[in-house]
């Protein structure tokens, strides 16, 4: 609620497995939100972020590959400059687990 986050809630037969818990031990942080130039995404632990894979998309579903620029002790960037003004969602999928933080492009 006003944090620019996304929440995926399961509303399956079983709970997920522990190995799905992974992303939900924190939230994803994003910013400067909106973004220019360089989106920076907060991952809060080195070990996700390398082995992390990442895709951001448009509201209308269009998908854009996206490879981060660069990988420091958690934080993730990306540089988004080329995307057209907007609002895009950044998937983060880390083994069976998928979280996704939503933002806009100025």
């Amino acid at each position: 609620s006003g944090n620019n986050t996304v929440s995926f809630a399961f509303f399956g037969v079983e709970p997920p497995s522990a190995a799905g818990e992974e992303l939900a031990d924190f939230q994803l942080v994003a910013f400067p939100n909106p973004v220019a130039e360089r989106l920076t995404l907060n991952l809060s632990e080195a070990g996700i972020a390398q082995a992390a894979q990442f895709e951001i998309m448009s509201m209308d579903g269009k998908k854009w590959g996206f490879t981060p620029a660069e990988i420091v002790e958690g934080q993730v960037s990306f540089d988004v400059a080329h995307l057209p003004k907007g609002n895009y969602l950044l998937r983060v999928s880390h083994k069976s687990s998928t979280d996704a933080v939503r933002f806009f492009k100025q």
